[in-house]
């Protein structure tokens, strides 16, 4: 009869000593145009959905600052659509007849982001952003930066300033 210490030296698991795999720092970003040469990145955990909405769809609000396109119907809800580009101080370029909007949600209010374009979905690990450097974006769009990818000048977007603005106490943003 094999002793406990043989039939535990058998068990096929007892003498792999591996190293766990460390945990994945990485989070998933979307990169979208702001203009024609720069791009910028957003964490998919801010964004809920990405549409294209047709001009026909869009009530236009007047006597609203030039970066409100005006309000759609999603999902039941009224959605506010924002000029991103033209809200952070770029040329606007949604003047097409259709807009490719990105959804982003806070504590249960949407909000529309109109943008020209959407490129792929990255990985990064944002605990290594840096700040970013003085001269190198507007000042209408640095409070929504969160950093700039270590050896790059890919900013990394906060859209909650965006989302916390005054604009939307006076305008208030559905449930949804």
């Amino acid at each position: 009869m094999q002793s406990e210490t043989q039939i535990t030296a058998l068990s096929p698991v007892s003498g792999l000593l591996f190293d766990p795999l460390p945990a994945e720092t990485r989070e998933r970003l979307i990169r979208f145009s702001i203009d024609e040469q720069n791009s910028v990145l957003l964490p998919l955990k801010q964004l809920t959905e990405i549409l294209n909405i047709e001009a026909s769809e869009i009530l236009l609000i007047p006597e609203m600052p030039r970066s409100i396109i005006g309000i759609c119907t999603w999902r039941t809800e009224m959605l506010w659509l924002v000029d991103l580009n033209q809200y952070v101080g770029q040329r606007s370029h949604c003047d097409r007849s259709d807009r490719l909007t990105i959804l982003v949600m806070q504590q249960q209010h949407a909000l529309g982001l109109a943008i020209s374009q959407v490129h792929d979905i990255e990985l990064h690990d944002l605990g290594r952003l840096q700040p970013p450097p003085i001269g190198l974006f507007s000042p209408e769009l640095l409070p929504f930066i969160q950093g700039v990818l270590p050896g790059s000048s890919d900013a990394v977007l906060d859209l909650n300033p965006l989302l916390d603005s005054p604009l939307w106490k006076k305008y208030p943003m559905n449930e949804a």
